[in-house]
């Protein structure tokens, strides 16, 4: 599964490699961990509020938290998708009629 990595603002800058190790909690916690090697989240630029998603699924979320490791390696936390919408309430301000959308979520 390829995995892209997208800026704050939903721009898309390439591909999580596969030097990686994921482990993305679904159903249960709702979060991720990614585990990288130094070298390599130095040179990519992550930060916090980075989106890291696979296209056309579930699979995907927002970097909040970032863990150096003196084994040269780095993780990234967050939240998935799901977890992020549990704890979201979505309600109209009173007196105001709801908005309904419908269409893909990506593009909504």
């Amino acid at each position: 599964m390829e995995f892209i990595v997208a800026d704050r603002e939903g721009r898309e800058i390439g591909y999580l490699s596969r030097r990686r190790e994921l482990d993305m909690e679904i159903g249960g916690e709702n979060d991720f961990e990614i585990s990288l090697p130094m070298e390599e989240f130095l040179s990519s630029g992550y930060e916090n509020g980075y989106r890291i998603f696979c296209e056309g699924t579930e699979y995907g979320g927002i970097v909040t938290e970032i863990e150096t490791h003196t084994d040269d390696k780095v993780i990234l936390r967050g939240d998935t998708w799901r977890g992020l919408l549990s704890r979201k309430v979505l309600a109209p301000r009173d007196g105001e009629s709801g908005l309904t959308v419908s269409g893909d979520l990506n593009e909504i």
